[in-house]
């Protein structure tokens, strides 16, 4: 990294996300490391250990701000004083070769594969009786692919060793990785689960997949967002629905005007547990647990040498629970498109794709 580079040229993450749990709190990884200074700080103490002014100069940035930005990385455990007055960041960056990214490509598409003959292609929308707009049992498949058949494959797979997940204050314990946005055009990048935090006095949850085939936009400078509140309590009495927050869930497109001139929820809506829906569908087959086994060592030998050798340790754990990543359920998508198990989505339905509301 030469002076001034990430001055001229700063560096941006894209899909910030995590290994672990959140705390009481409820503060994502994607809010603490939401600024594009954290983002270049992290990635300057990211291979080699850096000081202060050695941060400073690269970034071409004040002494004082680098200093409060690392007090707060420190506190929060993105960073740690590995020598004398030098800091080494705590988080997995992937910045892969067009090489490795073609070689994961296939491993990916090879158990995408078995994934999807196995399993997914065994799946009808018709086995849980949710709420789907106009009732399109296409549009409900996309998020019980995206979100209820890969979180019973997680639990089936049960492979993840934890004891060296970064404890941090609010009582989380979680490791953050991430990749540079120049691999934003790559499918393999594009891909995260969220779970959003339900405001107090609220029973409501909300999952949601989001990926290339939507159009959503997550604000991370909120721990939650108004409109999911306003969705639910529209959907509970759409009669007490104010002004302000129709408009917002009109423009968002969570809620549509059908030809009568009333408004349909432009999303899936369940009026059973998570737990419950994935209980409904068929058991996953023992060999996926092998599956598992085989893609995470191959994964593990071809990426976890090139990671700075601090952050091996964390990356092995990254690579515990590979059928189960963004990247395997994008390819499941792609091969379910070519086989016409799902179809194209409409504009409208791009905005709420792979979203569930749970109202249990």
């Amino acid at each position: 990294m030469e002076k001034d580079t990430l001055l001229i040229k700063p560096i941006k993450f894209t899909n910030i996300r995590y290994i672990g749990n959140t705390g009481s709190d409820w503060i994502e990884t994607e809010y603490n490391l939401s600024k594009l200074i954290t983002q270049n700080i992290l990635y300057t103490a990211y291979h080699n250990a850096k000081s202060i002014d050695e941060i400073s100069s690269l970034l071409g940035l004040e002494k004082r701000i680098v200093e409060n930005e690392i007090d707060y990385l420190e506190d929060n455990g993105y960073i740690i004083m590995a020598e004398k007055d030098k800091y080494l960041s705590q988080i997995i960056i992937d910045d892969f070769s067009t090489d490795i990214l073609e070689k994961r490509d296939k491993l990916f598409t090879k158990y995408a594969l078995a994934v999807y003959d196995e399993y997914i292609s065994k799946i009808s929308a018709k086995s849980l009786s949710l709420y789907t707009p106009n009732g399109d049992q296409n549009f409900l498949l996309w998020s019980i692919i995206t979100i209820l058949c890969f979180q019973k494959i997680s639990r089936h797979i049960k492979e993840v060793e934890t004891t060296n997940l970064i404890k941090r204050y609010d009582g989380s314990e979680n490791i953050p990785y991430t990749a540079l946005s120049s691999y934003e055009n790559k499918k393999s990048y594009v891909e995260y689960e969220l779970s959003l935090k339900t405001p107090k006095g609220y029973k409501f949850s909300i999952f949601q997949t989001n990926s290339i085939y939507d159009d959503r936009h997550i604000d991370w400078c909120r721990i939650f967002q108004q409109e999911y509140t306003d969705m639910y309590e529209y959907l509970m009495n759409q009669d007490k629905c104010n002004p302000d927050s129709l408009k917002r869930l009109l423009d968002i497109g969570y809620l549509v005007p059908d030809s009568d001139d009333n408004y349909y929820a432009n999303m899936i809506v369940s009026d059973i547990s998570k737990n419950d829906c994935i209980d409904l569908l068929p058991p996953i087959p023992d060999k996926f647990v092998t599956y598992n086994r085989e893609l995470s060592k191959e994964l593990g030998d071809l990426c976890c040498p090139l990671y700075p050798s601090h952050i091996r340790n964390f990356a092995n754990i990254l690579y515990q629970k590979t059928l189960t990543l963004g990247e395997i359920i994008l390819k499941t998508i792609e091969i379910a498109l070519e086989n016409k198990l799902l179809k194209p989505l409409t504009e409208d339905q791009r905005k709420t794709v792979n979203m569930v509301l749970f109202l249990k």
